[in-house]
């Protein structure tokens, strides 16, 4: 019997609504939050839940089935572990809600421990096979991170074209050919992640 593992990338720092008073920040990591009338719904039409789910494994019984490759991209579902070999086709994903498609992969789970999270998220998940063990590397969460320091960069980039604008500004690279200090180098997305590189591969490079 084979599972799936987390590996996430090292010196990350996991991200939650109450570590950052910055809401812009917290909403890139928890997309959509839950709420008292979603939680009710859930409770109330758990019956025409069940038939959802089964409908979509019917849907998508060759990808269950289907034997996964190593290195391959997948849609998996995370809640301290992955499901057992569950992933979901990219059809299925635009063809059935966010909500149908957790509940699915939340009651066809061959694992216990996420079948009693109720809210499971779905990560895009690289497979490395290894001594019959189903390792799984999470790329979601370098998406996350490059959407939050995108979003920094891009705002200290304006910032910098803004005070290049002044009248004092471009009287001084006239002047000097360059401009006041602070406003010389533009910010970009070459190296804007570099801090999360190790210091052997900062040197080497």
């Amino acid at each position: 019997m084979s599972y799936f593992w987390i590996h996430p990338p090292t010196n990350i720092r996991y991200y939650s609504d109450s570590d950052d008073s910055n809401g812009d920040e917290s909403s890139i990591i928890h997309s959509s939050t839950s709420s008292v009338d979603e939680f009710s719904e859930y409770l109330i039409d758990s019956d025409s839940d069940d038939e959802i789910s089964d409908r979509i494994y019917n849907d998508d019984e060759h990808t269950i089935e289907a034997v996964k490759t190593n290195g391959s991209y997948y849609l998996g579902c995370v809640c301290n572990c992955l499901l057992f070999e569950m992933a979901v086709s990219s059809r299925i994903f635009y063809k059935y809600t966010y909500r149908q498609i957790r509940d699915y992969m939340n009651q066809y789970s061959a694992s216990s421990c996420c079948r009693l999270y109720r809210k499971p998220i779905l990560d895009i998940i690289v497979l490395d096979i290894q001594n019959d063990v189903y390792n799984a590397v999470l790329k979601t969460i370098w998406l996350r991170l490059v959407q939050r320091h995108w979003k920094k960069t891009f705002k200290q980039k304006q910032d910098v074209l803004k005070l290049r604008k002044s009248w004092e500004n471009q009287r001084h690279f006239q002047l000097r050919g360059r401009y006041i200090t602070g406003s010389n180098y533009v910010p970009s997305l070459r190296g804007m992640m570099a801090h999360y590189l190790s210091n052997d591969i900062k040197y080497s490079n």
